[in-house]
């Protein structure tokens, strides 16, 4: 685990809980151990853009690969957790940029990925 360092408030807040799913080094954004739950915000500069977006294919990101390879791996790793028991809540940057402009609202951001 890991901390993260806020400047907003000079101190050091939350955690990324790591060892989660054996065998893989995924860490999730927030982590409920009680209910078994993993908590992701999938930026789209890392994690590209679903097929229903028209960024799809496009070249984004890491290295300038494309948008649709980075969202595999992104769904590959939301199996992971799911295989491993854990539920998980997730959400797109780009969605959430859409929540802050009022066009869409939280209950469509937040999703369970099934």
């Amino acid at each position: 685990m890991h901390q993260h360092f806020t400047p907003a408030t000079n101190s050091w807040e939350g955690w990324e809980e790591s060892g989660l799913v054996p065998g893989r080094r995924l860490k999730p954004d927030g982590y409920h151990a009680a209910s078994k739950t993993v908590y992701l915000f999938h930026g789209n500069y890392w994690h590209g853009f679903p097929p229903d977006d028209r960024r799809y294919n496009t070249a984004v990101g890491v290295n300038n690969r494309p948008a649709a390879e980075l969202f595999a791996a992104t769904e590959a790793d939301m199996r992971a957790y799911c295989a491993a028991g854990y539920t998980v809540l997730y959400a797109w940057e780009h969605d959430w940029q859409r929540l802050l402009r009022g066009e869409l609202i939280l209950g469509d951001v937040v999703r369970v990925f099934v």
